[in-house]
């Protein structure tokens, strides 16, 4: 479907906007997931001295000729469970034991929960360890990326930008930490080659773990140790030499092992002979190049529909850009002018004779 440009940066824009309230309004849900997580114990005692009380206070409070009912009985716990008990204190009946415990208890949990809450908002303000660990205790079908440094920083933009929520382990603090961060995402400082902090970075529940180290040793035993704890997890680990990369992904049956250093080297071969080159890569022993080409003003190749393009060359036309409208998705029937921006993907000798058929006649 084609849009107009304009139209196209406000709609990204909005997205923008969407992704990071969104991002917001989950951060604070989960926040309610850990004071739920954290106070379900003090809840449930609150909740059985209430239910207690109230019933024993309806049916058993000696008071002849004016029986207690239920919400007057809710009343009476409520204050009684506060220390204020507004009911005569019964010396000759078993009730007495009641009065004695209600606020005993009350005051107990109460105090254990606020000094809690506390401890809570002073962690997740000075941004301690164990508030991270507890907001990834929250997280489920999320990615975890193992190291922070560049490649991990860029994975973890990418992941956000893409909607997929992760859990970063980080050896130490960097800067790259405090940035990932405040954008709400849990940084847990800690090695993650002990199983222990992959547990507690929730990888029971995670669907993929991206190890992403300087490191190959340390990234194998990352993936040896994540395999061990959850074995149908999805691994993506990066290796810097190659040839181990591929006897890694068959002797631990892990498909997708990358070597950065074989990624960047088509780049930039390609970027020495070819202008404007975005991304290389190869498949099937045959390097492919994205390509941002913009057809040139005088050029042979205005008037031409895609159709053409694509049956001259060996190419794929990936977005049709001109002043006017922009298409991820172009119609062959699209014809060529001036100034139109075109992302092609296609091999080094069609890429050059795409840039001769650019040239005046």
């Amino acid at each position: 479907m084609s849009i107009t440009h304009q139209h196209s940066k406000l709609y990204l824009s909005i997205q923008k906007l969407v992704r990071k309230l969104k991002r917001h309004a989950i951060t604070e849900l989960r926040l309610l997931r850990i004071l739920r997580h954290e106070f379900r114990f003090s809840l449930w005692i609150l909740l059985i001295e209430l239910s207690l009380g109230t019933t024993l206070i309806h049916y058993y409070y000696p008071r002849p000729g004016n029986p207690i009912t239920w919400p007057e009985a809710f009343y009476y716990t409520i204050h009684s469970v506060l220390g204020q008990a507004l009911l005569a204190y019964p010396k000759d009946s078993y009730m007495a034991y009641l009065f004695i415990i209600l606020p005993v208890l009350g005051v107990g949990v109460i105090t254990h929960t606020i000094a809690s809450l506390g401890s809570l908002l002073f962690q997740k303000r000075s941004q301690k360890k164990e508030w991270y660990i507890l907001l990834a205790s929250t997280y489920s079908d999320h990615v975890i990326v193992c190291g922070l440094g560049h490649v991990g920083y860029r994975t973890v933009q990418n992941l956000l930008r893409n909607n997929i929520e992760c859990v970063v382990i980080e050896i130490k603090e960097t800067s790259f930490a405090e940035e990932i961060r405040n954008l709400g995402v849990p940084v847990i400082i800690a090695d993650a080659r002990r199983q222990e902090v992959l547990g507690q970075a929730n990888i029971n529940l995670a669907k993929a773990i991206i190890i992403a180290t300087n490191d190959d040793l340390a990234n194998l035993e990352i993936a040896i140790d994540a395999r061990t704890i959850r074995p149908d997890i999805r691994v993506v680990l990066r290796m810097f030499d190659e040839n181990l990369a591929r006897k890694i992904s068959k002797s631990f049956n892990i498909q997708c092992v990358f070597s950065t250093s074989a990624i960047a080297a088509p780049v930039f071969a390609a970027a020495v002979t070819e202008h404007n080159v975005i991304n290389s890569f190869v498949f099937n022993n045959i390097q492919l190049n994205t390509v941002e080409f913009t057809v040139a003003e005088n050029s042979q190749l205005i008037g031409w529909s895609l159709d053409q393009l694509r049956s001259r060359l060996e190419l794929t036309i990936a977005l049709y850009q001109s002043t006017t409208e922009m298409d991820w998705n172009p119609s062959p029937s699209f014809t060529l002018e001036a100034r139109v921006k075109l992302l092609v993907i296609t091999t080094a000798d069609s890429l050059r004779e795409l840039e001769k058929l650019n040239k005046p006649a």
